[in-house]
């Protein structure tokens, strides 16, 4: 049986401001174990699927489209920075999406479509954001934490979501490739 590595999300593209923020922290942080993530694959995932048997795609994206039934598109607000895990032990540096009904909306929409195919919800909270980069290791955790309490509340600007998509992940050495299986308009 064919597999595929699956996730649902929200590409985003992000501000000239926000682009021009992680350049710098990519300059600062040249020396450190950072694994960026490229611009072209920055997203949102409203729901990470993993390895799926290909059978199953057409069945998730019947689930999927029923989802954009009951949602329309909406608007977030890019705001702030942080990590996942500790600033003493960081894991992910992300971007923070302020909370949004809509966005709930559509994510509960979208676990209750998907438990209906036998799709485990997730157990911990919905807490939308996006990834800037995974870190293997830092020294410089002191410079990390005032990028954060800088920006904090920095706002980084609006995106319009029209639309979510139902991604297949390639991984591989240099970094995955994220292909898109189908979109789905609001």
């Amino acid at each position: 049986m064919n597999k595929k590595r699956l996730f649902i999300g929200i590409k985003i593209d992000i501000s000239k401001e926000l682009k021009d923020f992680i350049i710098n922290l990519k300059k600062e942080f040249y020396n450190e174990k950072f694994k960026w993530v490229d611009f072209k694959n920055l997203h949102i995932t409203l729901k990470f699927l993993g390895d799926t048997e290909e059978r199953f795609i057409p069945h998730i994206s019947k689930a999927l489209k029923t989802s954009t039934e009951s949602n329309s598109k909406f608007t977030l607000q890019l705001k702030g920075i942080g990590v996942f895990k500790t600033i003493a032990n960081p894991r992910v540096l992300w971007i923070g999406i302020e909370k949004n009904e809509k966005m709930i909306n559509l994510f509960n929409s979208i676990e209750n479509n998907l438990e209906m195919l036998g799709i485990q919800k997730e157990k911990r909270e919905f807490n939308p954001h996006l990834t800037i980069s995974r870190i293997k290791f830092l020294k410089n955790k002191k410079g990390l934490l005032n990028h954060i309490l800088k920006n904090s509340n920095k706002e980084w600007g609006e995106i319009d979501v029209k639309k979510f998509t139902l991604y297949e992940s390639i991984l591989k050495k240099q970094g995955p490739t994220y292909l898109e299986i189908e979109n789905f308009n609001l």
